[in-house]
């Protein structure tokens, strides 16, 4: 009788134990920050070392390139200037923020043919 008393208390604390585990593991906080830098990002094509394969190369211009952009003159005043703000917003997060540093400058008007 006492041994059936004994695995009945060691059941009960098993028991107790993982209640308690489970209570403090769902109450528990993990803190983390995702693309605090560029390191690791990986894209479709992209080699371990880094390298870009494939279409990436042939359709992206490399990581930290100055692009100069030409805006057709047939836009009027307010569309160009329309197209360069919102340019020149890509330039100030967006480029940090994909990692790829591409700035786009110049945004004189041309004619095109």
């Amino acid at each position: 009788m006492i041994s059936r008393m004994n695995k009945e208390l060691f059941l009960q604390i098993a028991i107790l134990i993982a209640c308690l585990l489970a209570l403090i593991t769902s109450q528990s906080e993990i803190f983390v920050e995702a693309q605090t830098n560029c390191s690791g990002l990986r894209f479709s094509g992209e080699t371990p070392d880094g390298q870009l394969t494939g279409e990436e190369i042939t359709n992206s211009w490399a990581e930290n390139s100055n692009v100069i952009v030409k805006i057709d003159d047939e836009w009027n005043a307010e569309e160009r200037k329309q197209i360069k703000d919102g340019i020149e917003k890509w330039n100030g997060t967006v480029s940090q923020q994909t990692c790829s540093y591409v700035t786009f400058s110049d945004f004189g008007a041309q004619t095109f043919t």
